[in-house]
């Protein structure tokens, strides 16, 4: 058993994910609907592109596609249970989830078949999927996910799910049941988080802890064949994967490339295929050129002030509320938005579901009423204080915040840590500073929670979360399902007591070559998912 321990993670940017919306053909063998899934909508993508993809051509076997991200896995790679952020990009090549989630919240089996929902809530049993090989040549049964799921628990890193487990028990080879303490309305969207991608127990028993952290053994379309931190990743074709006649093509290549000059001269030159997190600025230049292009609106920029210490500026609410109102959003997302950015002053997007048409406490920028408000806190003289803008972060984003906080006598200088630094931050905390990041959209809001302001959260140690605010998020996961007033509750009181400045809303972009078809980006629960099982190259 994996004793519990710290494990870094990484957030992905919500800025820098985007990708291709295409007609997925069906898998072979087609899942049924789950019961009682989410009934909740997400934002629907747009697709601008010069030359259209065919759904209708059948696809062709063979070729590898390269893939050129701007930041590679920050955690494990073979250990799904410790890994969050850009890591699942990769991963999800090897290893698959039990479930689903499609755009618009519903959950469809995938290693799974199905699922029971007990009527009062205490129990989900999971049918598995018969047949199933590990890339090992290992049978995935109900064992081999029970042993994952005890991972999970031992390790900690999703206690905001494995908490509420009273147990996980074996009902014969491909049957198993969770019962839980108490009910929460996200039970049923975590079964198809990362969290849950199965890996072989044999490779672990056989191989141990350090060798499969950097080695994923799954029952995915495409098997690892090398794997070089912030470089490369390469898969090759499984030929015993479990859907008959996939995946079509032969590999893929996946290149981490922090420099965005870089990436943009790989894209045209051909040196890679599929181009994911394309600079605003080099935005309109890309499209005269004749690339595919997918745009989706997701998440907030935001700006997470250290609100918990209590010795650092940012604990007191009027310094919080100061340094929303004295950024100009508007004038900052006109000259620097490049027609993708929209002010933010509330944290889900005009297209979620929780967002409140009659929102009434925006901080609209007012500099009088910063300075004034910072004279209020004790601060007439301003404070030093840092911006950590996250990897592949704007950082012409941070310069502007820090012009304008500058009026009001925050004097904030900017720090860009290293990958590893930031894991660091995110999950052991800084001190008298904010972190500038992305925050995430689900089609169950609920979910945001849990991963940034629950105090069982691995996120944010050092943001306020009081106990009312906890009463709120656990009165909003009790309900059957989503109720969207009591999720526009908790979110009523993050803003009350300042714990995220959002500054603006942008978009997801992918931008590819025209002979890549039927990807499946953004047809799922969040834009960094895919279907590498679909795909193929049609030159």
């Amino acid at each position: 058993m994996i004793m519990k321990r710290l494990v870094y993670v990484i957030v992905a940017s919500v800025l820098a994910v985007s990708s291709l919306l295409a007609a997925c053909a069906s898998p072979a063998a087609t899942p049924t609907q789950a019961t009682a899934a989410p009934t909740t909508t997400a934002p629907k993508p747009t697709v601008t592109a010069t030359a259209t993809p065919t759904a209708t051509v059948t696809p062709k076997y063979g070729g590898q596609l390269k893939i050129t991200y701007a930041t590679g896995p920050g955690t494990s790679i073979g250990m799904p249970m410790e890994a969050v952020g850009g890591t699942v990009a990769t991963e999800q090549l090897s290893l698959e989830t039990l479930f689903r989630e499609d755009i618009d919240g519903s959950l469809n089996p995938w290693l799974a078949t199905s699922m029971d929902v007990a009527p009062d809530g205490s129990s989900i049993t999971i049918h598995l999927r018969k047949g199933v090989k590990f890339q090992d040549g290992t049978d995935f049964n109900a064992q081999a996910v029970k042993w994952n799921w005890d991972q999970v628990k031992a390790i900690g890193m999703n206690n905001n799910v494995s908490d509420y487990w009273k147990s996980v028990d074996v009902i014969d080879d491909y049957t198993f049941k969770v019962t839980y303490t108490v009910w929460q309305n996200v039970a049923l969207k975590s079964l198809g988080e990362n969290w849950t991608y199965i890996v072989s127990p044999t490779a672990y028993q056989k191989n141990g802890l350090d060798w499969m952290r950097q080695n994923m053994v799954g029952t995915g379309p495409f098997k690892q064949v090398s794997y070089q931190r912030d470089v490369q990743f390469t898969g090759a074709k499984f030929d015993g994967y479990w859907q008959p006649g996939k995946p079509y093509l032969d590999g893929v290549q996946l290149l981490y490339v922090s420099d965005e000059l870089t990436r943009i001269a790989l894209l045209k030159s051909g040196g890679t295929d599929v181009l994911i997190g394309v600079p605003d600025k080099a935005h309109a230049d890309l499209q005269t050129q004749g690339y595919y292009f997918l745009h989706q609106p997701t998440g907030v920029l935001s700006l997470v002030p250290d609100s918990g210490n209590a010795d650092s500026p940012w604990s007191n609410l009027k310094v919080r509320q100061a340094a929303e109102y004295a950024i100009d959003k508007d004038s900052l997302t006109k000259a620097l938005g490049y027609g993708l950015m929209t002010s933010a002053y509330q944290l889900p997007t005009t297209t979620s579901t929780v967002y409140d048409k009659n929102f009434t406490g925006a901080k609209t920028y007012d500099a009088a009423k910063a300075t004034q408000l910072m004279a209020d806190a004790g601060y007439a003289n301003g404070f030093k204080t840092r911006i950590i803008v996250a990897p592949g972060g704007n950082s012409d984003i941070a310069l502007a915040i820090q012009n304008y906080w500058g009026k009001i006598g925050i004097q904030a200088t900017i720090e860009t840590p290293t990958t590893s630094a930031n894991q660091l931050y995110l999950t052991n905390g800084w001190q008298n500073g904010v972190l500038q990041m992305g925050i995430g959209q689900w089609p169950n809001y609920n979910s945001v929670w849990g991963f940034y302001f629950t105090k069982n959260s691995n996120w944010f140690p050092v943001v306020t979360k009081s106990d009312k605010l906890q009463q709120l998020i656990t009165t909003s996961y009790a309900s059957l399902k989503p109720e969207v007033p009591l999720e526009q509750a908790v979110l009523n009181n993050i803003y009350g007591d300042e714990l995220v400045i959002p500054v603006y809303h942008s978009q997801s972009i992918y931008v590819m070559q025209n002979y890549v078809k039927d990807t499946g980006w953004l047809t799922r629960m969040f834009s960094i998912y895919w279907r590498p099982d679909n795909v193929w190259i049609s030159k």
